[in-house]
């Protein structure tokens, strides 16, 4: 089976769970988030916050690709939990 993970960074992020669905409803089948660390690029895209709103998503599957130059054990534990 192909899946099609598309990301959801220009997403309205004061509504991550509407744009979820909402990109599942337009054919993507595991949306992508984008997680960034502030050193492999210049600004963190998306954080553990809107990881945990998408949690509270029903039936919505997600992709997460985390960025880092510098591994930081304390943001990826965020990153974890959030996900939980």
């Amino acid at each position: 089976m192909i899946e099609l993970a598309a990301t959801i960074l220009s997403a309205d992020f004061s509504r991550p769970g509407e744009e979820a669905q909402s990109a599942v409803a337009g054919g993507t089948t595991v949306p992508h988030l984008d997680v960034m660390d502030g050193h492999f690029v210049p600004n963190i895209a998306i954080g553990p916050a809107v990881v945990a709103s998408l949690r509270s998503s029903p039936g919505i599957s997600r992709n997460i690709d985390y960025s880092a130059l510098q591994g930081d054990r304390n943001r990826v534990s965020a990153i974890v939990r959030a996900e939980l």
